[in-house]
């Protein structure tokens, strides 16, 4: 018998208003975005776009909409791409810009079926409290 392995496409970006999935965002902290690993320097470079500028992960916590039975608060990263690293007030409830999800749907080598549905989400820039 064959044996079955998945593969993931990358279904494409698509732009949505934070507030369709999330009552809100809450910033907890900014990491580097973790690029390829370096084995000469033993460390992962951080991960640039194609211009070269650095992408930075907005670690905040995400409250699911009323109704929303399916997901919990939980921390979600957002990329945002930006030459010096994102300042944020922790806590403080965050309106993402530009924001959208990339979407990934991975499928049964075999049977072509849908395996699983993932998303990463990106935004141009963000506004705190009238601020950026």
């Amino acid at each position: 018998m064959p044996r079955r392995k998945s593969y993931t496409t990358v279904e494409g970006f698509q732009s949505l208003d934070q507030h369709l999935i999330a009552q809100q965002m809450i910033p907890l902290r900014v990491d580097a975005k973790q690029g390829d690993w370096d084995a000469e320097t033993k460390t992962n470079a951080q991960k640039t776009n194609a211009d070269g500028v650095p992408q930075w992960l907005i670690q905040t916590l995400f409250q699911p909409i009323d109704g929303d039975a399916e997901h919990v608060p939980e921390v979600v990263p957002v990329t945002v791409t930006a030459k010096v690293k994102p300042v944020i007030r922790v806590g403080a409830p965050v309106e993402f810009v530009g924001f959208g999800a990339w979407v990934y749907v991975s499928h049964d080598k075999t049977t072509k079926q849908v395996t699983s549905v993932r998303r990463s989400f990106m935004a141009a820039g963000f506004k705190q409290n009238g601020g950026e």
